[in-house]
């Protein structure tokens, strides 16, 4: 992993307007800036700074996604999960570290054993930022190495030239529900990581959209409150304990109905007046980032098992599956407030998709030409043709290359959704 505060630090040595535009009022830089927006006025940190009378915070964004790759070695194709550190006044990205899909843990966890140091060490560099400081001691609340030229900094040189504020913690839906421990669209009770609707309540509204949203927004209590219910706190006092705890932990595989596995328990037990039951789930925490060293660290310990609330027909209920490292009030983060949902993800894959998928099939299924066929035929004929007036308007127009459709192919077009070319002619 690399230290991205002094990433950031060399940055700033490297470009001092950035400091100056920390100290000048919003209508000084002349023009609309990340740190004119609510999201960035609100945050804990940038409050605080114009409370003391400090510059304000260096405006940040966390940004994950996953990058394929081809192994020249291996010959086949792999890919990565990338973490960056974006500065949202200069649009730079500082690479913390990268995480290959074969190297995740196969416990059954769906790799959040693997995610969690990782997602708990870039935490640590935030709050860092966030305080202005080097971190006195390793992400894993050890000492630093003496050898090591980034522990020597820490004591030579503890303070930062900045303070930072992280706004913004980006990713797509899938790492939202993979990587950063959410509820998944596919959830039947908490399908929306903003609002309470249920699945079968997302489509029922539309009729009292003109008064605004007539439906509950998550709020961080919410957020909080969930996690501590799924959340058994247990402290292992004696080995006595920790004995007890081991008896019932097994290694399970997910299943249909249970579809994250782990060290899980099998049966119930309680230990120092804590019922502990069946199915929960041991968890990575601050003092236990590997959950496969509970056998060999020192008591006492404090543990953290996850309970995972059912319905009748075994669905989760709750809206969260881990608790995430990266929403925490040490940097001034939560889903609600700095959780960030991007245009390409929202919009462009979304309703313009659709909207842009159901013109193209009306556009191919009315036949404008005049083909004869059976309606495979009609399809296939009318997309090559769409494909060749395409490809003719963007030589027409000096349409980048690297901006060019190659050709466009029924498969393109999406679903059909059953339609023939008389229902589009209708």
């Amino acid at each position: 992993m690399r230290c991205i505060y002094e990433s950031v630090e060399d940055e700033l040595a490297c470009d001092p307007t950035l400091h100056s535009m920390l100290d000048d009022p919003d209508d000084a830089v002349g023009c609309e800036t990340v740190m004119s927006l609510p999201v960035y006025k609100n945050h804990p940190m940038v409050i605080e700074a114009a409370r003391d009378g400090r510059p304000r915070p260096l405006p940040l964004a966390f940004y994950l996604d996953g990058v394929q790759f081809r192994s020249p070695a291996a010959g086949r194709t792999d890919s990565v999960l990338g973490f960056w550190a974006i500065n949202l006044l200069s649009k730079k990205r500082h690479l913390i570290s990268v995480l290959r899909n074969s190297d995740y843990c196969s416990c059954g966890c769906k790799g959040w054993c693997s995610l969690y140091p990782q997602l708990q060490a870039a935490q640590w560099m935030f709050e860092g930022m966030s305080n202005g400081k080097r971190p006195p001691r390793t992400w894993d609340d050890k000492p630093w190495d003496p050898s090591s030229p980034v522990g020597t900094a820490a004591k030579e040189r503890p303070d930062l030239s900045y303070r930072a504020a992280l706004i913004y913690i980006k990713g797509d839906w899938s790492e939202h529900a993979h990587s950063l421990g959410l509820a998944s669209w596919s959830s039947a009770w908490s399908p929306c990581q903003f609002c309470t609707l249920a699945k079968f309540e997302l489509h029922s509204l539309y009729h009292d959209m003109r008064d605004g949203m007539q439906w509950q927004l998550r709020s961080n209590l919410m957020f909080e409150q969930a996690c501590r219910k799924c959340e058994i706190r247990v402290t292992l006092l004696t080995q006595a304990d920790r004995i007890t705890l081991l008896r019932s932990l097994r290694w399970r595989k997910a299943t249909k109905p249970v579809p994250i596995g782990g060290r899980i328990m099998v049966d119930d037990v309680n230990i120092g007046g804590v019922q502990v039951l069946a199915g929960d789930r041991l968890e990575p925490s601050t003092e236990l980032p590997d959950t496969c060293a509970l056998e060999r660290s020192p008591v006492p310990i404090n543990i953290i098992l996850w309970r995972t609330h059912r319905d009748p027909q075994h669905r989760a209920i709750d809206c969260v599956s881990h608790r995430c490292p990266m929403f925490d009030p040490c940097i001034g983060t939560t889903p609600q407030d700095n959780l960030a949902v991007d245009e390409l993800h929202c919009l462009y894959f979304g309703p313009i998709m659709r909207y842009i998928s159901a013109c193209m099939w009306r556009v191919v299924l009315a036949n404008i030409w005049q083909f004869v066929g059976t309606i495979d035929q009609v399809v296939e004929l009318a997309t090559r043709q769409v494909s060749a007036e395409l490809m003719s308007w963007m030589d027409d127009n000096n349409v980048p290359h690297n901006r060019r459709l190659s050709g466009i192919t029924p498969k393109m077009l999406g679903k059909r959704m059953g339609y023939t070319t008389r229902d589009a002619r209708d």
